[in-house]
């Protein structure tokens, strides 16, 4: 990454672009720790053989909101 690029990341207080034929998404440092809070729990928690769905359903939403999903898309996202 350039340091131009990590400047301005840096001043939007932003971790990183993810770029996909579709779009361009700003993924906040905010978003970022929630999801890895999520990941370290669960990680715990499959050590322990628990049920971690309910945090695997709080990272999807927290990646739908990241790409601005409509709940038509979710639905197909999720085969519903």
């Amino acid at each position: 990454m350039s340091s131009i690029l990590r400047k301005i990341l840096d001043k939007l207080n932003t971790v990183a672009y993810v770029c996909t034929p579709i779009i361009l998404v700003a993924i906040s440092m905010k978003i970022a720790e929630k999801i890895e809070n999520l990941v370290e729990r669960i990680l715990e928690m499959k050590k322990n053989n628990e049920d971690t769905t309910e945090l695997e359903r709080e990272i999807d939403q927290l990646v739908y909101k990241m790409y601005y999903l409509t709940p038509e898309e979710i639905a197909i996202v999720e085969g519903i």
